[in-house]
């Protein structure tokens, strides 16, 4: 009985060894991920505000107004210079 005590021992301390040095290697592993992935979203992070204040510019009335006067060649109008026109449906329109 001593004998096989000493047998199951033998085989469960080296095999305990390389279960402790496997879970220590692949916890390393998974905070490697995690580290290169906090670093990938901070990155995309940074984008995408840079991509936001982009929009804001690109969106900004002045921007617009100058485009259309220098690169469109138009030009602002006055109220009194726009014609309203009221089209009435006919009875037969809208089904």
């Amino acid at each position: 009985m001593k004998k096989l005590f000493k047998i199951v021992v033998l085989f469960f301390i080296p095999l305990s060894a390389f279960l402790t040095v496997h879970q220590v290697f692949k916890s390393q592993q998974l905070r490697s991920e995690i580290s290169d992935l906090a670093e990938e979203q901070q990155r995309l992070f940074e984008r995408n505000k840079r991509m936001l204040t982009n929009i804001a510019i690109l969106r900004s009335p002045e921007r617009i107004d100058k485009l259309a006067e220098e690169e469109l060649h138009l030009e602002q109008i006055n109220d009194d210079k726009i014609i309203h026109i009221d089209i009435k449906p006919s009875s037969g329109e809208g089904n």
